[in-house]
């Protein structure tokens, strides 16, 4: 989507034994009303709208091409302020599948199942863009944080462990209850794989002391790829 432009593509992978595929259909003309158009490239360069592989294997690649109209353009600025690239029907996909968006001018990859736009301001005179979307099946070993636990120490406020599978940006946060945030503990902290240790002194942002209660101890970690995983616990201040 670029400001009021919108065009959509299909893929998609079918097991083999549940149907024969034809050829995909040829992408329409341009039209005063196809301002953008996204087509999917064969092996020969040649483009569709629709590109649906037959059996997945351990991989499957597709090549995209999102494209727009020389005149296309928002604001009067005489340039495409953003490139919008949505997906929808990922969690379709079986859970042991690994999806990714590649942006093949900056190289950015990013993991279609928990971000839901790749968005981009286009180079001074470029009206197209190439992408590839990776499907894989999973070996590499899944982001988790494991073993989150809050405890209350005499004297030294409260003690937060926890461990990452793999490495991670961490956001650390104390809400309460009805989901207020009360401190930030960590924010955007690169983390590695392993066990770690952050403390909550009771206080605010602040420095001002929270009070007596249960409070909600949330992190949230994303990996370089943008894979998103979050964990809860509980603790009380007496």
């Amino acid at each position: 989507q670029i400001g009021d432009g919108k065009g959509e593509g299909f893929f998609g992978i079918l097991p083999k034994t549940r149907l024969q595929i034809s050829q995909p259909p040829s992408p329409p003309e341009r039209q005063g009303d196809r301002k953008v158009q996204v087509l999917f490239l064969d092996k020969g360069g040649n483009p569709s709208i629709a590109d649906i592989k037959a059996g997945m294997g351990q991989r499957q690649e597709w090549d995209v091409v999102v494209g727009w109209e020389t005149g296309q353009k928002t604001r009067g600025t005489g340039q495409v302020d953003e490139v919008a690239v949505t997906f929808d029907g990922i969690g379709y996909a079986p859970k042991g599948v690994s999806l990714w968006l590649v942006d093949t001018v900056t190289g950015q990859r990013i993991y279609m199942r928990t971000q839901s736009a790749y968005r981009f301001k286009p180079q001074e005179g470029e009206t197209s863009r190439r992408f590839k979307i990776i499907a894989e099946l999973g070996n590499e070993r899944p982001l988790r944080i494991v073993g989150l636990k809050a405890t209350p120490m005499r004297g030294q406020g409260v003690v937060v462990e926890f461990g990452l599978t793999k490495p991670a940006q961490v956001v650390a946060e104390v809400l309460t209850l009805t989901g207020r945030r009360a401190a930030v503990l960590e924010g955007q902290t690169t983390r590695s794989a392993g066990t770690h240790r952050l403390i909550w002194r009771g206080t605010n942002g602040n420095g001002v002391a929270v009070g007596t209660g249960v409070f909600l101890v949330r992190l949230i970690a994303t990996d370089e790829e943008g894979r998103q995983v979050q964990a809860v616990t509980t603790v009380s201040l007496r």
